[in-house]
């Protein structure tokens, strides 16, 4: 249930590039500046059907001139659009549960460290409900 499929891990891969000219713009995390890549290495990036790490990928582009400055958070729309639903149905789920087993909890410490982990999640999931409705930025 928490795993990605194929396609929603290459979903996932394609928010780190931005088209640019006849290639991409590959951005290694979102304070991480633009490197140049052709649309054949793009390719080869997103077409993993798992997450983790690519090595060979990185050391191919090691060495090359940033051509674009960092995103910082304009790209965090995309990125959370680019996670499956279910992922925030388990976190509104963990919310829900977390408060009700702090209202039947028996010690004080209990019931306010379930209150906060229900407290906490409910928190991140309305965050990332939030930025999913965003408009696309580019």
């Amino acid at each position: 249930m928490l795993s990605f499929k194929p396609a929603e891990s290459r979903k996932l891969l394609e928010t780190a590039f931005e088209p640019r000219g006849a290639g991409f713009v590959y951005y290694r995390n979102r304070w991480s500046p633009g490197i140049p890549v052709s649309a054949e290495e793009r390719e080869a990036y997103v077409s993993r059907w798992y997450l983790g790490s690519n090595v060979a990928f990185h050391k191919r582009i090691a060495g090359r001139a940033p051509v674009t400055p960092a995103r910082g958070g304009r790209a965090m729309g995309s990125v959370m659009r680019a996670i499956p639903v279910r992922f925030g149905a388990i976190l509104f789920g963990g919310a829900i549960l977390g408060l009700l087993m702090g209202l039947i909890a028996d010690s004080p410490a209990e019931r306010w460290f379930m209150w906060s982990c229900g407290a906490v999640s409910l928190a991140v999931g309305l965050g990332w409900a939030a930025v999913r409705r965003l408009p696309e930025r580019r």
